[in-house]
C-alpha cells in the first residue's frame, strides 16, 4: 500500500491511548451533499430539513455524511448502518461506544 492509497476496507485497529484528529471542508458540491443524504438516519433528515437557509443545512448535511463515512471506515459497517445518538449534552455519539448508550 502506497503513502497515498487508502486504508483496507473494514475496522482499522487504532491504539485506544491515541488521539486522532480528523479534518475536512464541509462546503461541498450538490452531488456531494445527495450522496450523503441518502445515508441520513430519519431524525437527522428531519433536522436537515428544520435548516432555514440552505447553505446551513449543507454543512449539517455535509458534517453527518462525512462523519458517517469516516465512523465505517473505521469501525466497519456502511455509512448508513451507524447509529449515532446524542448524549446528555446534546453531543454525537456512536451507539455501543464509549460514553453512548
Amino acid at each position: 500500500m502506497g503513502a497515498c492509497d487508502p486504508p483496507p476496507p473494514g475496522p482499522v485497529d487504532l491504539d485506544p491511548d491515541a488521539v486522532v484528529v480528523f479534518r475536512a471542508a464541509l462546503d461541498r458540491p450538490a452531488a456531494d451533499l445527495v450522496r450523503f443524504e441518502v445515508n441520513l438516519s430519519p431524525e437527522e433528515r428531519a433536522r436537515a430539513d428544520a435548516f432555514a437557509f440552505p447553505r446551513e443545512r449543507g454543512l449539517f448535511v455535509a458534517s453527518r455524511g462525512l462523519l458517517r463515512g469516516l465512523l465505517a471506515r473505521l469501525a466497519g459497517g456502511t455509512s448508513a448502518s451507524q447509529e449515532i445518538v446524542a448524549d446528555p449534552l446534546g453531543k454525537p455519539r456512536l451507539r455501543g461506544g464509549c460514553g453512548s448508550t
